[in-house]
């Protein structure tokens, strides 16, 4: 299995690279994300962490729901394999209300 998530992270570094030249950013974080992904996956946490924390102004410059929903998913995953659970709970909830309405009780 790491073999496959080796693989998933040279990908990422090289869709990366790719869509940096041109100047593709959304392209360029989805990248990023799956490459913090994969880091997750092979226990590299500080190095996921960096990943994490290098796009984490930039994945909200836009209305890309996409990005940011997967970005917040890797964040949340990243607190899980750290095995900060209660953390890792928090920010999940906190991110599911940002993207929620919860109506008002009468």
């Amino acid at each position: 299995r790491k073999r496959v998530f080796y693989s998933s992270y040279l990908f990422s570094e090289i869709a990366y690279k790719v869509a940096k030249k041109p100047g593709l950013s959304t392209e360029a974080n989805m990248a990023d994300i799956n490459t913090a992904m994969s880091l997750i996956r092979l226990n590299d946490s500080k190095a996921a962490g960096e990943v994490l924390m290098r796009i984490s102004t930039g994945v909200y410059k836009n209305q890309d729901d996409n990005k940011r929903f997967r970005y917040e998913i890797a964040y949340d995953n990243f607190y899980l394999s750290q095995g900060d659970i209660a953390k890792g709970k928090i920010k999940m909830i906190q991110d599911l209300q940002k993207k929620v309405k919860v109506p008002e009780k009468k």
